[in-house]
């Protein structure tokens, strides 16, 4: 699993952050299984759904893809407050 790390000052944007979140309830998916299929720690999921911690492009990828959002949503949402 990746290391939690601050990628950048500004954080996530928060409609992202929390589509991810929206996204992982209706599929009735914890935390820690999210941890597992986007290969990051559950810790830093908390952060980043609470738009404590800017992730990678990489990062946020992985987390849309786990939880199925496409990464032309992922992109708009990234620019909205980017």
């Amino acid at each position: 699993m990746t290391n939690p790390r601050r990628v950048g000052k500004r954080p996530p944007s928060k409609e992202l952050a929390s589509l991810i979140r929206k996204r992982r309830w209706a599929l009735n998916m914890s935390t820690l299984e999210l941890a597992f299929y986007a290969e990051i720690s559950r810790g830093y999921i908390n952060q980043i759904e609470m738009c404590h911690v800017r992730p990678s492009d990489d990062v946020m990828a992985r987390l849309c893809e786990a939880v199925g959002i496409n990464k032309a949503t992922m992109h708009e949402l990234m620019e909205v407050e980017g």
